[in-house]
């Protein structure tokens, strides 16, 4: 398991770079932050362009938003795209 907690730009090729370090049947956990993408941005475009993004390496199993209790968050729980 990666546990991904990061406030930065480009945390959807964050995740990318440390797949790996994932095994085949390993879980990526992320905790994406629109404001940390882009401050100006609406939080769900930030949102569908990370998962947009990510789906060119995982398989997204589970996304959420984490709202009430990190505002303009969104959770992920993907596995690595075989390839």
């Amino acid at each position: 398991v990666i546990i991904q907690d990061v406030a930065t730009r480009g945390q959807a090729r964050v995740a990318m770079l440390n797949k790996q370090f994932l095994a085949d049947d390993g879980q990526l956990l992320a905790a994406i932050k629109a404001r940390s993408e882009d401050v100006t941005a609406d939080p769900d475009a930030v949102f569908d362009s990370v998962r947009d993004e990510l789906s060119s390496e995982y398989d997204l199993l589970e996304t959420a938003r984490l709202d009430p209790y990190h505002e303009d968050h969104l959770g992920i729980v993907a596995r690595p795209r075989k390839s």
